[in-house]
């Protein structure tokens, strides 16, 4: 059996305490009525530059550029499995100058949410736990990584940081 897979970038955008969140469409293939970040799948020519493929999305589903946006850092990246396909989510976490936007997708509805509001949202496990660890962890700017695993069939992911770290 051959192993793909799939890279995925997207991000949180914030605003004086408030999250712009997608509620995906009831008609899309992955997570329908999920709410999540805004964001989806890198171009072949993206696949190095995951923060140039995480631009690219906010601006085609919201019409923010970068101008529009500041600290835009990665903070997350998440590895799971599906079948034969390894999903690489590149989760970016950003604050946003405005909170006017162009909704210009028709994967779902964007909204404002308040950071209080965010975790009762039906949310994707990665997505929850990467808000989870983000809303404790806020100030700690080191990008996390994990890998999603099974434990009695239930889905953990602990966080670990990724080192600058050059070895021999």
């Amino acid at each position: 059996m051959a192993i793909t897979t799939r890279l995925l970038a997207g991000a949180f955008l914030i605003k004086d305490g408030r999250f712009l969140m997608m509620k995906r469409a009831e008609t899309r293939r992955f997570y329908p009525g999920i709410w999540g970040a805004v964001g989806g799948h890198l171009e072949p020519v993206e696949i190095n530059e995951p923060r140039t493929a995480c631009l690219r999305e906010i601006y085609e589903e919201t019409g923010l550029t970068e101008d529009d946006l500041y600290s835009l850092d990665l903070r997350y990246i998440a590895l799971r499995r599906r079948g034969d396909e390894i999903r690489v989510l590149y989760t970016y976490i950003g604050y946003a100058k405005t909170f006017a936007y162009a909704d210009k997708t028709d994967e779902g509805t964007l909204h404002w949410v308040d950071q209080e509001d965010v975790l009762g949202r039906e949310l994707s496990f990665v997505h929850r736990r990467a808000l989870s660890h983000f809303m404790e962890h806020e100030e700690d700017r080191r990008v996390m990584a994990g890998a999603v695993h099974l434990i009695d069939t239930e889905p953990i992911l602990e966080w670990a940081p990724v080192a600058d770290w050059y070895g021999q």
